[in-house]
């Protein structure tokens, strides 16, 4: 496997994401999987990374897909955001040995919303931002907390178990704003991150910029 140019840049945080497109394969239509990559430079800055089309979501997927970003130049990942992917969680280590993982707060605050009523949705997506809009991780950690028992007392038993068993996963990123001073939010980076797959990358399929 071979990049089509080599593009040195340091961005601490990388923010992927995999999805299935409908496409044409010799006039047949089929579900392709697309690994994306959004990264944010040292100057906060957003930016393609890269995309690959037509692989699984597996382990080797992943572990190829990051080994091809590295050749093309990445370097300085110290956090690495998505879901909770197997695959992706076994690949991070063997490649970016310095980086640490979070997941991504757009799919955590899906699935919460998968066993929420709809005449909660409101109230509780804006429960879910207070715990992201704190200002260390313990706070964050209480507000969870506090969330999480007052989902309770709404009967929403199963959010709340939700919240307590993976918003911890979520707070990844105090780590790095202590480095560097940074309020950091994956929400919509990682929105972006499909967009781009359908946006931008599958209209420049044949581009070298971005393909795999």
């Amino acid at each position: 496997m071979t990049s089509a140019f080599f593009y040195p840049r340091e961005n601490p945080y990388v923010y992927v994401d995999g999805i299935y497109l409908k496409r044409c394969w010799g006039g047949e239509i089929q579900n392709v999987s697309v690994l994306v990559a959004i990264g944010v430079n040292k100057d906060g800055f957003r930016e393609i990374l890269g995309a690959a089309e037509g692989m699984k979501e597996d382990k080797e997927s992943w572990l190829n897909f990051f080994t091809w970003l590295k050749s093309r130049g990445l370097t300085g990942a110290r956090l690495v955001v998505g879901d909770q992917c197997l695959g992706m969680l076994e690949s991070i280590p063997v490649v970016f040995p310095e980086a640490k993982y979070q997941r991504c707060t757009v799919h955590f605050y899906r699935n919460v919303f998968k066993v929420t009523p709809k005449t909660k949705m409101k109230q509780v997506t804006l429960m879910l931002k207070a715990i992201h809009a704190q200002e260390s991780k313990e706070a964050a950690q209480e507000k969870a907390a506090s969330i999480a028992a007052k989902l309770r007392e709404m009967k929403l038993l199963s959010a709340a178990k939700k919240v307590e068993e993976s918003v911890g996963e979520t707070l990844t990123y105090f780590f790095c704003m202590e480095r560097c001073g940074r309020q950091l939010s994956d929400c919509c980076v990682c929105a972006d991150a499909e967009r781009t797959a359908h946006d931008r990358y599958l209209p420049d399929v044949c581009s070298p910029l971005y393909r795999m």
